[in-house]
């Protein structure tokens, strides 16, 4: 029997009470960085009660903790794949902050290194930084292809040399 068919894959935008289809739940967490393992075993443990784009919306580090997600990357990870959710226009790393330090009694200490927040991530992470990376990755992909050229050109090189050989031996 073909499998039902979701609207996962669909360019429908869910509505706030829309249950979101597991698949796309996965997708969403997937997405983040989280490996499908790890996401299936979030999955395993709040989608039943957080499913739609709504709850999913009011997650926070706190309520994750209390779901058994004990990893504070993992907890970092969920908040920022449904950060899209969000109602309010609070940024989610703040919020992720809020959340840990009212969910921790231990004090999290200083934050070195100027922009960081307490997890790491940099705050200020704007499309010029993901320009840049592009464009670092163009460049590096440029290198490799001219070094391959090189090198089979150094190849094609030395294959006429030997043949030149070759034929005056004859």
């Amino acid at each position: 029997m073909p499998p039902k068919k979701t609207n996962a894959g669909l360019s429908k935008p869910l509505l706030p009470t829309d249950k979101m289809p597991l698949p796309m739940f996965l997708k969403h967490l997937n997405d983040a960085g989280m490996s499908m393992p790890n996401a299936m075993s979030v999955a395993a443990k709040i989608y039943k009660v957080h499913n739609t784009p709504e709850k999913l919306g009011s997650l926070d580090a706190a309520s994750l903790a209390k779901f058994g997600i004990d990893s504070k990357e993992m907890r970092t990870q969920i908040l920022l794949a449904f950060s899209k959710f969000k109602s309010s226009s609070t940024p989610v790393v703040a919020k992720i902050q809020n959340a840990e330090a009212s969910s921790s009694s231990v004090p999290t200490g200083r934050v070195l290194g100027g922009e960081d927040d307490v997890f790491g991530f940099q705050i200020n992470d704007t499309v010029d930084d993901t320009e840049q990376r592009e464009r670092e990755r163009r460049e590096a992909e440029q290198k490799r292809q001219a070094k391959a050229e090189d090198l089979d050109q150094k190849r094609r090189n030395a294959l006429d040399n030997f043949q030149e050989k070759l034929q005056k031996k004859k």
